[in-house]
């Protein structure tokens, strides 16, 4: 798996052993569906498509029997200030960061994720496309 598939698991799974687990069902899936990859685009991105897409079903399943899931506005609400970020050092304001996508329903949580690894501009819940 390449260094761009990587990152994203952290974004998916906070724990490192079902991180690792989740690494090892993104090869499986990757080397499954192999046969099926056609060439329409490149194969890094295919790579992506299949990684987020078995990142998301594994979240679907984790949150089903785990947590409440809660969306932007209710994130919103609860963080205090986000200009205490400031005063944090980088690793911190990482970490919670990624507390706070973890919290986030799938597809919101899809949607940050590929602007924080910058595939798409980030578009407001509350603007029309």
């Amino acid at each position: 798996m390449g260094p761009h598939v990587g990152p994203s698991r952290a974004g998916y799974e906070a724990d490192p052993d079902k991180r690792r687990d989740l690494r090892q069902e993104i090869h499986l899936q990757l080397w499954k569906s192999f046969a099926a990859f056609d060439g329409r685009c490149s194969l890094k991105t295919w790579t992506l498509r299949v990684a987020h897409n078995t990142a998301a079903s594994y979240v679907i399943r984790e949150r089903r029997v785990n947590a409440k899931l809660v969306s932007f506005e209710e994130i919103e609400r609860s963080l205090e200030s986000v200009e205490q970020l400031r005063d944090i050092d980088r690793d911190r304001a990482l970490r919670d960061v990624q507390q706070v996508i973890l919290k986030l329903k799938p597809l919101d949580r899809q949607i940050i994720i590929s602007y924080l690894e910058g595939w798409m501009p980030l578009i407001s819940p509350t603007s029309r496309v």
